[in-house]
């Protein structure tokens, strides 16, 4: 799976993931414009977020990997 990344996070603050989204985007995008002369975005879509209260998730992302 080399189109996405995961992020198995539990956050301390309501906003803390937004964020922390936030910087990671645009950190890549700019170093990927600057890699590649390139502007703009580089995602098709913003991030989705799942809660996972059952562990399921949790138990996907481990057999995955």
């Amino acid at each position: 799976m080399t189109n996405h990344i995961h992020f198995l996070v539990t956050p301390r603050q309501t906003v803390a993931l937004s964020n922390m989204m936030k910087v990671v985007g645009s950190r890549y995008a700019q170093s990927m414009n600057l890699k590649y002369g390139r502007t703009g975005t580089v995602w098709e879509s913003r991030h989705s977020i799942k809660l996972d209260t059952t562990g399921r998730l949790y138990a996907d992302l481990l057999s995955v990997y």
